[in-house]
């Protein structure tokens, strides 16, 4: 049977050890494997041409019946590495090679900034931070927050009735766009704060589909994602960050922003290996 080479991380050689290899199970039940070359090792599985090949991977990634075990496999393989070792460069899903000697050849053409990046995430994890606002509560602040909105309401409640009739009619219209401005003000200023406190941010384009995450079944939107950040930060400065992010996250929550923290993750965002696939 033709196979190929999946590729799950590349670690320091030794890290695991032998006898957590010998426990681990990848991706379609795969033993998971060892290539050492210099001062890195990568690890891998041996899988079917016939199951990952690129004429059916492609069909295969859109049934989740066929998807879902076959990820959660995956991070299995990475969150075990990720305990059992101090630097992980975490590859995506599906990963994959013809010739295993293409791998070899990465870790040869890539060892000294490989093994850079090793250092840099040693001890290090990734998690992500979502900020999500209420436009209930948000709206009503934003007279506050923006001077231009403020004088303009002064202004339409003083004029006579013909003329405030169409100051409010601007109104709306101004009301949108510094809404639209002091959210896009604030989830800056949200990341400046943050950014100090970790190793090292992301910023991560919001999608269609997260950005209205929050709407409820009746159609009206609860709340909207207005910034995801991927963060670096050091295991042992984790309880320190999180307590610093809770007390931001009560700050904007004034204005109607609720923040999420998930993790930890390998450090994917981070780990800046692309490899060519060659299948």
């Amino acid at each position: 049977m033709s196979q190929l080479t999946y590729l799950y991380a590349i670690v320091r050689a030794g890290q695991p050890d032998d006898t957590m290899l010998g426990r681990l199970q990848g991706v379609d039940d795969a033993a998971v494997e060892e290539l050492v070359e210099g001062s890195l090792a990568a690890l891998y599985s041996q899988v079917s041409l016939d199951v990952w090949g690129p004429d059916v991977l492609d069909e295969h990634v859109r049934n989740m019946d066929w998807l879902a075990p076959r990820a959660t496999q995956h991070q299995q393989v990475l969150a075990a590495l990720q305990a059992a070792s101090h630097s992980m460069l975490p590859l995506p899903f599906a990963t994959l090679y013809h010739r295993r000697d293409t791998v070899r050849d990465l870790l040869c053409a890539r060892q000294a900034e490989l093994a850079t990046r090793l250092e840099r995430l040693e001890r290090a994890e990734e998690w992500t931070l979502k900020i999500a606002q209420d436009p209930a509560v948000f709206e009503q602040h934003v007279e506050r927050l923006s001077p231009a909105l403020a004088r303009a309401e002064e202004q339409s409640r003083a004029a006579p009735p013909g003329k405030a009739y169409l100051l409010r009619k601007q109104l709306e219209t101004l009301r949108r766009s510094e809404a639209a401005r002091v959210t896009t003000r604030q989830s800056d200023e949200i990341e400046q704060r943050v950014t100090p406190l970790v190793e090292a941010t992301i910023r991560e384009p919001i999608t269609r589909q997260a950005r209205t995450a929050g709407v409820d079944q009746g159609g009206d939107t609860a709340t909207r994602v207005v910034l995801k950040l991927a963060l670096l930060l050091r295991q042992d400065t984790r309880d320190s960050v999180q307590t610093q992010l809770a007390a931001i996250a009560e700050e904007f929550g004034e204005f109607g922003y609720v923040f999420e923290l998930a993790g930890p993750w390998p450090p994917y965002s981070f780990a800046g290996v692309e490899p060519e696939k060659d299948v």
